[in-house]
């Protein structure tokens, strides 16, 4: 095999890696956010239903 050829193809070997990689990362990143952002809505639902629940039994004025 030519010895450019080698070179070559350890090359793209080497960034075809990379690219996965960076893939997998931001793959993972994405869930991790998500996973955040999924929690906080569930506090924000039940900070409201708190709220809610808690000026429910006030006497309307």
């Amino acid at each position: 095999m030519n010895k450019q050829l080698r070179w070559f193809l350890l090359l793209c070997g080497y960034l075809l890696v990379l690219i996965l990689a960076a893939s997998a990362a931001q793959h993972w990143n994405y869930r991790q956010l998500t996973l955040k952002a999924q929690h906080q809505s569930d506090n924000l639902a039940a900070f409201i239903r708190y709220e809610i629940g808690r000026y429910a039994d006030l006497p309307s004025k």
